[in-house]
């Protein structure tokens, strides 16, 4: 019996020894080619042009981004559209000055004239009229629109400098995983150096005698496993550069598509920031330009509130002008009457289809 337990125990062994050596071939073979690949593809071209390549400081990728970052570059436009609708919405507010001018010639079909009357009546006229127009009340809409005006420009500002701190931050984050995603592939590679370093020497001491098989498995199962993230970290590095050559507004070549030759000066360091709770959420409700844009927002609907309320009420304007007319008995087209107008008007929608 018990000779019977020794012979099974002895191929359970052989048998999980087999499967082991397996185990350690197939992982072996899987990362080898892919190690390569990685290790082939990391070349990079020599015909690039020489700004790429060029040592970049942390200041100068800011630099870049505000002047080269699309984002930013949508910001500004974004800005000058917003002191277009900035003069639009003052407009509402502001007089408006209106020239005139009319020529016209009939048939002389067209004329009615005074029954046994045969005297010539002018076939043609003119006309021409200058007139400034101001509204003096509109419901409360003139001192709002002087009020979205303001509140829409201060918006408009608010949101580009958080365009601006949200490009900066972002160029930093990425700067910074270029230079994490190097250190990685240096950590790796000595990882994976230092496991060759041990199969070799258990390779030495199992030719030797003094150590059996199943370490010299072991130890290249250890250095099959230490590959992947050493792939992982190489393709990190290069995701981080193109994300850092995006956030810079780089225009890349087209021979560099996947390896971006970027030259970092800069080391990774942790340098000690200590800040509290409390006064980091008080400094945020205090500084933060997204707050300070929504303050800005709730004000423009404050204003929208008074416009729709003015629909109930009535629109008081006044004008005055100057006006040229032709003599409408005369042929003489030189013959001219002319002289200053002044008035008033008041508009009152007293139902207008229940819109307001």
């Amino acid at each position: 019996m018990m000779h019977m337990m020794k012979r099974q125990m002895i191929c359970v062994a052989g048998l999980f020894r087999s499967l082991f050596t397996l185990f350690a071939v197939v992982v072996s073979v899987a990362a080898a080619p892919a190690f390569a690949q990685t290790n082939s593809t990391s070349t990079i071209s020599t015909n690039v042009p020489g700004w790429i390549t060029q040592p970049l400081s942390m200041v100068d990728a800011l630099d870049l981004t505000l002047r080269q970052n699309s984002t930013l570059q949508k910001a500004r436009a974004d800005l000058e559209a917003a002191r277009g609708l900035v003069i639009l919405t003052r407009a509402v507010a502001l007089p408006t000055v209106t020239a005139a001018g009319k020529y016209t010639r009939e048939d002389q079909g067209l004329i009615q004239k005074f029954p046994g009357v045969n005297a010539t009546f002018p076939d043609e006229s003119w006309s021409t009229s200058i007139q400034i127009v101001q509204t003096i009340y509109q419901g409360g809409r003139t001192l709002s629109a002087f009020r979205a005006a303001r509140l829409s420009k201060e918006q408009s500002v608010f949101q580009y400098q958080t365009a601006v701190a949200d490009a900066l931050l972002a160029t930093r984050v990425a700067y910074y995983d270029v230079l994490v995603a190097e250190q990685q592939i240096l950590v790796n590679e000595a990882s994976v150096n230092l496991l060759n370093e041990e199969l070799q020497d258990q390779q030495r001491r199992y030719e030797a005698g003094t150590v059996p098989r199943f370490n010299v498995l072991q130890a290249e199962v250890a250095v099959a496993n230490a590959r992947p993230p050493l792939i992982n970290a190489r393709n990190a590095f290069r995701i981080a550069k193109n994300n850092l050559s995006n956030l810079l507004g780089f225009n890349l070549p087209r021979n560099v598509w996947e390896d971006v030759p970027l030259t970092l000066t800069e080391k990774l360091d942790a340098q000690p920031y200590s800040v509290e709770l409390p006064t980091a959420i008080a400094q945020a409700l205090d500084r933060r330009t997204e707050l300070a844009a929504l303050q800005r927002t709730e004000g423009l609907q404050r204003e929208n509130i008074i416009n729709a309320r003015a629909g109930y009420k009535p629109t008081i304007q006044a004008f005055a002008g100057y006006d040229w007319d032709m003599s409408e008995f005369s042929t003489d087209l030189s013959q001219e009457f002319h002289g200053w107008i002044i008035g008033g008007q008041l508009n009152w929608n007293i139902f207008d289809g229940l819109a307001t």
